[in-house]
């Protein structure tokens, strides 16, 4: 089994990142956005030297995300790094925007090994790997750049799980925090009675716990492919969607549902996940960089993730998005009632209560 390599370093890391989004968010944060150069032709870069034997080896990353959203604008800077690093050794080709497939096709991919990686949120591999759903339980993280950073750092018996899936982790990446918008005017919410009033029919991503919590804030959990979202917002077979400022701007979620409730603000985690046949195929040295190459630009993609989630808020703002600071009546029973939704959940798969523990021991 090879294993992810234990990254310390990043926890001084993390910490210094905090400072530095304190100080972007202070400032606003008004950047324009953009995620680099394109790598939607499935090249990312130059033609590579050959290895003296003449190998190079293919590594072909996708994603369902594009744009200057943060899941591509790592993977471009991973993509430089990894063959910087290697000399041109391995040949690295990121296809964005669903190019080798949708969710359950990169997943199935990634497994099989007809693709070699693959980077989505971590709650779409919970279908595949449940102790993910471990990540998601409300309250876990304080930040969804804490919560990469710490994963990085720590090895958990997470890792096992993948491994016994066929994948291993390559690296976390920091994504956003889920906020609730909806088409239905969320300005007299107050209490988490008037929330649950609203019965709102809401998208949320695939895992169990993500779905449990839609319920438990008194709504029905709807299953969709996210280029399916903002027109069911605007037909109403939806009411609403629960993830991040992110995927609301690009998608125009906002133009039909222009109500945010900045709650419950729980860390979405993105990841990059390679299959392990692909990655025992690499000479040692190669494998190493593999993950030496996520390591180095890490903090790159944080700095650049916290400041799209914000300029993302700004946009929609710009553009007629009513955000609605929660009451403190309203933040009591989001959390009361999401605390109780993931202590049912733990109740339910006792299995999974090592792995909480070992989550939350690494943040001390």
């Amino acid at each position: 089994m090879r294993m992810r390599m234990r990254k310390k370093p990043l926890s001084i890391m993390v910490a210094l990142l905090f400072a530095f989004t304190l100080v972007l968010s202070a400032c606003g944060g008004n950047g324009s956005g953009s995620g680099g150069n394109s790598t939607n032709d499935g090249s990312a870069g130059d033609t590579p030297a050959a290895t003296d034997d003449g190998k190079v080896y293919t590594m072909r990353i996708g994603t369902g995300s594009g744009g200057a959203d943060p899941q591509p604008f790592y993977l471009r800077a991973y993509a430089d790094k990894l063959e910087e690093l290697s000399e041109g050794r391995i040949d690295v080709q990121v296809y964005e925007s669903g190019q080798l497939g949708n969710m359950a096709q990169l997943i199935q991919g990634v497994q099989d090994g007809s693709i070699e990686c693959v980077s989505f949120p971590t709650t779409y591999f919970a279908t595949v790997v449940p102790e993910i759903n471990m990540l998601d339980v409300p309250y876990l993280w304080n930040d969804p750049g804490e919560a990469a950073g710490l994963l990085n750092a720590n090895t958990t018996s997470l890792d096992a799980a993948l491994d016994a899936k066929g994948v291993t982790m390559v690296s976390y990446i920091r994504n956003a925090g889920r906020m609730l918008i909806s088409s239905k005017d969320l300005t007299k919410v107050h209490t988490i009675d008037d929330l649950k009033k609203l019965a709102l029919k809401t998208f949320t991503q695939p895992s169990e716990l993500l779905q449990d919590e839609a319920v438990a804030l008194g709504g029905s959990p709807a299953n969709l492919d996210i280029g399916e979202v903002t027109p069911s917002l605007q037909n109403g077979t939806i009411d609403a969607a629960m993830v991040g400022a992110g995927i609301y701007a690009p998608f125009g979620m906002y133009e039909v549902a222009p109500y945010m409730l900045l709650a419950p603000r729980d860390p979405m985690i993105s990841c990059q996940i390679i299959n392990n046949k692909y990655l025992e195929s690499l000479p040692a040295d190669l494998q190493d960089l593999v993950f030496k190459a996520a390591e180095e630009v890490f903090s790159v993609s944080y700095e650049y993730s916290a400041k799209y989630e914000q300029d993302c808020i700004d946009e929609m703002t710009a553009g007629g998005l009513k955000i609605i600071e929660t009451t403190p009546e309203l933040e009591a029973g989001i959390q009361e009632a999401l605390t109780q939704c993931g202590e049912d959940f733990l109740k339910k798969y006792p299995e999974m209560q090592g792995l909480y523990d070992e989550l939350k021991a690494i943040q001390n």
